[in-house]
């Protein structure tokens, strides 16, 4: 069993200057990791404090939206109602996507803020883990903010203008059943018709960034977009946006079936586009093999956590006590079936990278070997990559001896005895 190295950072390493906010490097790299402790538990305490308050008070524009759809219509409000009587057929005919605009903007900035937050950090020792990191800020921002605070500051703000606090608990689960099929459904339905007709189009196809930049006279910018001109890296926030539609499908179409067609939509829009984009225009920075398979795999399941709470939850306010039973069953076996994965296959998807397998390989003489082990690594070589033997063993004679000839494990001078 091959067993990584877990203090081995994948390259490239943090090795940005403290406090450095000018240069390019300074900005989108992960801070050094020469730094002192006790500059490092400053750095920490400010970013975990940075993340509570915008956990905290990004829950006040995505209120204030899902408040609008549910009550005052948009036309009463004060800058729109003047758009609306300059150009109200235009007005009917957008007015309707004009949340999930502002929602797509609003968001639009956090993926950078997250980035930011993750590389000034000073736990980071490597740009992987810097990404690894702004990763988990985004997502439970995804899910906790983004999805499922404004039910509660709407409730905490009924139970302060109406003085009941007794009945603040109930009324907030009632609240989210209630408004899951008209105001959540709605509010998220808008983001992804954004999503995959107009910014996955712009940003993801055509690149409009890198020339707007362009246009804008911003070079530093531009070649950040591009990558140098070699290739932009792949963003990070494509998985937490496709787990964001999962998490629409899951907890809000049993409610409000529609969504179900638009999250379709939005994947087959977005998984060829990605595919055509991670070959012919993202770079990779780094191998990172398969650490990130672990945590979307806990974006799976923590979106099917929210959805059986909540489809119990909805049945259960309606007194089908006995459907909501079997809504929550799959909760245990759910969590169960998570840590049992975890507990097995975790470790197959840290090894992954080429650089943990490659401090495994014999090349340091100074750990003593002998040719058993090494003709155990090379079978564990050959079953983890027959795909790339296949195509030598039908080539038959006609490459070359090397190639050819069947790998085998080498009795050395410096071998263990037994």
């Amino acid at each position: 069993q091959c067993i990584s190295y877990d203090p081995l950072p994948l390259p490239p390493l943090a090795d940005a200057a403290p406090c450095d906010l000018i240069t390019c490097r300074g900005c989108c790299r992960p801070v050094t990791v020469s730094l002192g402790s006790n500059n490092v538990m400053v750095r920490s305490c400010l970013s975990t404090l940075a993340l509570v308050l915008i956990y905290c008070f990004y829950t006040v524009p995505f209120t204030f939206l899902q408040g609008i759809v549910s009550s005052t219509p948009l036309s009463e409000i004060p800058f729109i109602s003047t758009l609306w009587a300059k150009w109200p057929r235009f007005i009917e005919l957008t007015i309707g996507v004009i949340p999930g605009m502002i929602n797509t903007l609003i968001l639009s900035t956090l993926p950078t803020i997250f980035k930011a937050l993750a590389n000034s950090s000073g736990k980071a020792s490597s740009l992987a883990a810097a990404e690894g990191s702004a990763l988990k800020f985004y997502w439970w921002f995804m899910f906790i903010t983004a999805f499922a605070s404004p039910y509660i500051a709407s409730s905490i703000l009924t139970a302060y203008t109406s003085g009941n606090y007794q009945d603040s608990t109930e009324q907030l689960l009632t609240d989210i059943a209630n408004t899951l099929p008209t105001q959540t459904s709605f509010f998220w339905l808008n983001w992804l018709l954004i999503r995959f007709s107009m910014t996955l189009p712009s940003s993801y196809m055509l690149q409009i960034n890198t020339f707007l930049f362009y246009l804008l006279g911003l070079k530093c910018c531009t070649r950040m977009m591009s990558g140098g001109m070699n290739g932009p890296v792949v963003p990070y926030r494509v998985y937490v946006d496709s787990g964001a539609a999962f998490l629409c499908v899951v907890t809000l179409s049993f409610v409000s079936p529609i969504v179900a067609p638009a999250v379709l939509v939005y994947y087959l829009f977005a998984i060829p586009l990605l595919r055509r984009n991670c070959i012919y225009v993202y770079r990779p920075a780094y191998d990172g093999g398969g650490f990130r398979w672990p945590f979307l795999f806990d974006i799976f399941i923590s979106s099917m956590v929210l959805a059986q709470f909540l489809l119990a939850l909805i049945l259960l306010l309606k007194a089908a006590v006995g459907c909501a039973l079997v809504a929550i069953l799959p909760l245990a076996p759910t969590i169960i079936f998570r840590n049992r994965c975890r507990q097995q296959y975790l470790k197959a998807f840290q090894d992954a990278g080429l650089l943990q397998t490659s401090t495994l390989d014999g090349w340091d003489l100074s750990v003593p070997t002998s040719v058993k082990k090494r003709t155990k690594f090379l079978e564990f070589l050959v079953d983890a990559h027959k795909a790339a033997y296949v195509p030598v063993c039908l080539a038959g004679d006609t490459v070359s001896v090397l190639t050819a000839t069947p790998a085998a494990a080498e009795p050395l001078e410096y071998d263990m005895i037994h």
